[in-house]
């Protein structure tokens, strides 16, 4: 799941110790250490429309070293005004919305 500025990571790997996470905009990598009998992690304050590449990792005992990748891009900005009634439309039979114009231009899936 995401939003604008958040991602939700979940896990199956029993013994996972941490998230790393890296934006496409930028090299530097983050590092999160999580409660692996969560199996879940919160990843905040994130760039709107931005790709991140998160790799979940399990230490080394027992599995082996597990790890996995996931892609996720966070939503766009999405403008918070809402539609107007064209006022200004002089028909009985029909009336016309008017809605505000996208802030960014990428398509909206």
């Amino acid at each position: 799941m995401a939003t604008k500025t958040t991602v939700l990571l979940t896990w199956e790997f029993p013994e996972t110790r941490s998230v790393e996470y890296k934006m496409d905009a930028d090299a530097k990598t983050r590092k999160l250490e999580v409660d692996a009998r969560l199996r879940k992690a919160q990843i905040t304050g994130l760039r709107p429309n931005t790709t991140y590449d998160f790799k979940i990792t399990s230490p080394e005992g027992n599995m082996g070293g597990l790890r996995h990748r996931i892609h996720a891009k966070t939503a766009p900005s999405i403008s918070v005004r809402k539609p107007e009634l064209d006022h200004n439309r002089d028909t009985d039979a029909s009336l016309t919305i008017i809605f505000p114009p996208l802030e960014i231009r990428d398509s909206i899936r």
